[in-house]
């Protein structure tokens, strides 16, 4: 794991171990230096981004039983709901 490297000195090292391990990138690697990492050829990129630095979405779904004597209206529930993607 070649870890908080610039992409220079990933590119030294993986020359260094010429295949002889699978190379993985990782470590501040963003949407803005993903490209330059991924010119270093190392075998595998991690990017802690994708799940640090993401914002929530806060999703539900409410789901209920229908009064044949009502108009259908809003669902509700008698818990909550999940909804998982």
């Amino acid at each position: 794991m070649l870890d908080n490297m610039a992409p220079e000195l990933m590119r030294k090292a993986v020359a260094i171990i010429n295949h002889r391990a699978v190379v993985e990138a990782s470590g501040g690697i963003d949407e803005t230096t993903l490209a330059a990492t991924a010119a270093a050829e190392g075998d595998v990129i991690s990017v802690g981004a994708l799940t640090h630095s993401v914002k929530a979405l806060d999703i539900s779904m409410d789901i209920g039983g229908s009064n044949k004597n009502k108009q259908a209206g809003p669902l509700k529930t008698r818990g909550p709901a999940c909804l998982c993607l």
